[in-house]
């Protein structure tokens, strides 16, 4: 049983730029509903995977509840995320947006395989591994990850996270997932 105020290092696998460059730690979401942990701490689940081993919800085990829900959070990031780019002077909580959205994708793609994300390091992804992913999503990814605060990498993010529902959608309506 996990205590509430429980914290973990977060795992080396994780502490690739864009994410987590000033966090060295997470905290138990003990009682948090799925979306709030998806806003807070979108790697939650996955990180503590890494961490224990195991956990108590797997939502990768079930991606016909959980993968709908980050992709309604990514809907309800990606107009306010847009927004941002319409200003000149974009603030650190503008680029927070971005990286929370690629994040969301990352999560998406892997959920959607029946997979946990095992790390960020572009290079051990294996994303090539998975069944359902977007056409060149290995180089799309890279080219976001490079420049996650880019217009044209927020267009390209766009895109991936528009063919990686596609593909979950198709898998749903085949009765794959």
């Amino acid at each position: 049983m996990q205590i509430e105020n429980e914290v973990w290092k977060i795992p080396i696998e994780f502490k690739f730029a864009p994410f987590f460059s000033q966090q060295s730690s997470f905290h138990s979401q003990k009682g948090s509903n799925i979306l709030d942990i998806l806003l807070n701490e979108p790697f939650y689940y996955d990180m503590l995977h890494v961490v224990q081993g195991k956990t108590d919800i797997a939502p990768w085990k079930n991606p016909k509840e959980f993968v709908p829900l980050v992709i309604t959070q990514w809907k309800l990031l990606k107009g306010k995320t847009r927004e941002t780019f319409k200003h000149k002077h974009r603030t650190q909580e503008s680029n927070c947006l971005v990286i929370q959205c690629l994040a969301l994708f990352i999560i998406c793609l892997y959920w959607s395989n029946h997979r946990p994300v095992k790390g960020l390091n572009p290079t051990n992804m294996e994303i090539t591994g998975l069944q359902r992913k977007p056409v060149n999503c290995e180089e799309r990814l890279l080219f976001i990850l490079v420049k996650p605060t880019q217009y044209h990498a927020f267009i390209q993010l766009e895109q991936l996270f528009d063919e990686c529902e596609k593909s979950f959608s198709k898998a749903m309506a085949l009765n794959e997932i």
